[in-house]
Parts: structure tokens; sequence; C-alpha cells
């Protein structure tokens, strides 16, 4: 076959530096039974994984957020530096759980550094340097347990999801996320506090919430959080009308089709049917959704909504669409629900 660069993504060094880093640290984490757990879906916020600290094999809550860095080129004099862009570095300061940077020299040795902590106490532009005594062996493990003892018994509660900026509310849902495996409540609150959210966060928060759903498409490994602690998240999914509103606002068309299999819409999906799939109750729920929707001039969010009621009602919800336009009429002018009424008028229900 050519060797043709634009057949396809290119490995660079970098990225193969980067992943012998980090899996250099993982096994690090297992020799102390500690739990490391990748977050390889993240947006670029400066945070790889959540490392989960034990007591002889016993997980003992202590959790902190940690960035991985590896490579000859970090080597100085007496430490280990590194460049970050300020988004980072103001994500790193910021931090409602601390983040640790870990260092991987090619020798196999791993250093660290508390990045809140530094940024907070010297500056957000301050040069990032991980001191060589920093090291992150069985002689210095005691140091970085105690470290990340202090930063974590230290941190604000997550204040960033009440910011008005989408960049550190995005980066608290993520702290919900990695501490919620441990601790459902953090996931909880997230989903009460959600729909006061940025637009881009709300999007962000229900596809974190939706690991908690009944979604079959998704894999959750026991590891990362356990199937009882899912649970008592997704009991917290009753919704109000308004909030039905709200969720039916925020689906799109990601190319999977709206509600298709592995789309976001089917992340809202499952949210709106919370616990019971075999009830009707978010038939109802949805029902009642539309009409708020159709009032309060929401198009895009009953449009939503009847696509799933149709959809929910099978033979009978070509009657209960002609219904809804019998009474409001210029509904059928909307892009959307005129797209719905084709396919309707095609096949006479709504499949996904």
């Amino acid at each position: 076959m050519p060797n043709d660069a634009s057949t396809g993504p290119q490995i660079t060094d970098q990225w193969v530096t980067s992943r012998k880093a980090i899996l250099a640290f993982e096994q690090f984490c297992v020799d102390q039974k500690w739990v490391f757990v990748e977050v390889s879906e993240q947006k670029d916020f400066g945070k790889d994984g959540y490392l989960d600290f034990s007591e002889s094999g016993e997980l003992n809550g202590l959790c902190i957020a940690v960035q991985v860095k590896g490579g000859k080129s970090l080597r100085r004099v007496g430490d280990f530096t590194f460049h970050a862009k300020e988004s980072q570095r103001r994500l790193w300061r910021e931090s409602t759980v601390p983040v640790f940077a870990v260092i991987w020299d090619p020798d196999d040795k791993l250093y660290w550094v508390n990045l809140t902590d530094l940024l907070s106490r010297e500056g957000q532009d301050a040069p990032i340097k991980v001191p060589r005594n920093n090291r992150l062996d069985e002689g210095g493990l005691d140091t970085f347990i105690e470290a990340a003892w202090v930063a974590a018994s230290s941190s604000p509660p997550l204040v960033a999801l009440g910011s008005t900026d989408v960049e550190l509310q995005t980066a608290a849902i993520w702290d919900c996320y990695g501490l919620g495996r441990r601790d459902p409540e953090y996931l909880i609150l997230l989903r009460r506090v959600m729909f006061r959210l940025e637009p881009e966060a709300i999007k962000f928060a229900i596809n974190v919430l939706d690991t908690c759903s009944l979604n079959m498409d998704n894999f959750v490994d026991t590891q990362w959080m356990a199937q009882t602690k899912r649970v008592k998240v997704r009991e917290s999914f009753r919704w109000t009308i308004d909030e039905a509103v709200a969720l039916l606002d925020q689906v799109y068309d990601d190319g999977n089709g709206y509600f298709g299999r592995a789309s976001f819409g089917s992340g809202v999906y499952w949210l709106i049917v919370g616990t019971k799939p075999n009830s009707d109750h978010f038939v109802k729920l949805v029902e009642a959704a539309v009409w708020r929707a159709i009032d309060e001039g929401r198009l895009h969010a009953a449009a939503m909504g009847l696509l799933l009621w149709t959809l929910w009602l099978g033979d009978e919800g070509q009657a209960t669409l002609y219904d809804v336009l019998e009474r409001y009429p210029t509904l059928a002018h909307h892009d959307e629900i005129a797209m719905l009424v084709e396919h309707v008028n095609t096949y006479g229900k709504i499949e996904l």
C-alpha cells in the first residue's frame, strides 16, 4: 500500500510519548492497588483521568485529577518544565478537584506537582516546574499521598457550576463525573442544577448523566462506577414539565438522527424515560411538554416532543399528530414538524 499521508490520521511521536507516559503511570497505580481511570473522550480540559487511592487494597475516598506528561524534552536542570495554554492554566487553577501533574521520564521514573496549588500560590502565568525531588516511587509515596489529602480537603465545593463561563462549567461537570463514581451525590447535584448551566454545558451534562441511564448503547465499566451507584443517580431522573421541555430543546441531529442509536438525542430519550421503561409516565410527561412548548412558542422542543409522542403511541400516533395540527394548524409550517408529518403520511407511524 502506498505511503500516502492524505489517507488518514498520522501517529505522531508526541502521541506515542504521551501514551507511554499514561501507561507507565497506570502500571504504577496498579502496583499500588490504586485505581486510575483515564477519561478518553473528554475535550481538552487538561485532565487525563481521575485517581482513586486505597489503603490495604480498600478505596479510601481520596480522589484527585491527573494530567500526565512525558518525554526527554521536559528535562531541565533540577526539575522538569512544560508549557500550557492559558485556558488550561485557568482550569487547573480553578478546578474544584485538585489537579496534579505527573511527569514520566523515559528512564522510567515518575515525578509530580500539585498544579492547582502551584498556580493558585504563584499566579496563573507562573512557570510550571516539577521538582526532581518530587519522586513518585516507594521512597516518595507518603509525601505524594499527604499532598493529595491536603489538596482534596482544602478544595472548594463545586462552585464552578455556578460560573457563567462554559469552560469552567464543563470542567466542573467532569469533576462531578469523576467524583460521582464513588459518591453518586455529585451526579445527583449535577442533575439538580443542570438547567441553570449554559446551553453547551447542559449538553455535556446530558452526556454525563446518560452514563447512568438505561441506555443500552452505553458501556460503563463497573470499575468506573458500580451499578448500584448508577441506580441511585437514575432515581433522580424525575422531570417537571418545564425540565422536559428544556431537555427536548437540546436535541439536535448529530448525524445519527434526532433520536437514533448512538445519537445525542438518544441520551435525552433515556433520561426522560428514567427508571421505568415499561411505564407510560414518560409518554404523559412528553405530551404535557408538547403543549407547554407550543404555548411558549418553543417549536423546536415541541417538534422533538411530537416526534417522541408519535413514536410511543405507535399506530395511534398518526391520529394524535393530526389532532394536534387541527388544534394548531400553523405548526405544519415549522420545518421539523412538516418533516414529521410527511414521514407519518408516508409510513403511517414513526420508527427509530
